[in-house]
């Protein structure tokens, strides 16, 4: 059984499918984390 996301992977996941959708690449890590206003490095430890 898949635990459902949370509010934060929720708005993430948003993000990543709407920035494909647009410009059909996914984006960096380093726009995922500006986007969020996290640091790069510590970005997947949050998400």
């Amino acid at each position: 059984m898949v635990a459902p996301l949370t509010p934060t992977q929720r708005r993430v996941l948003d993000f990543l499918r709407e920035f494909v959708e647009r410009h059909r690449f996914a984006p960096t890590a380093r726009e995922v984390a500006g986007r969020f206003g996290i640091a790069v490095k510590n970005g997947f430890y949050y998400l």
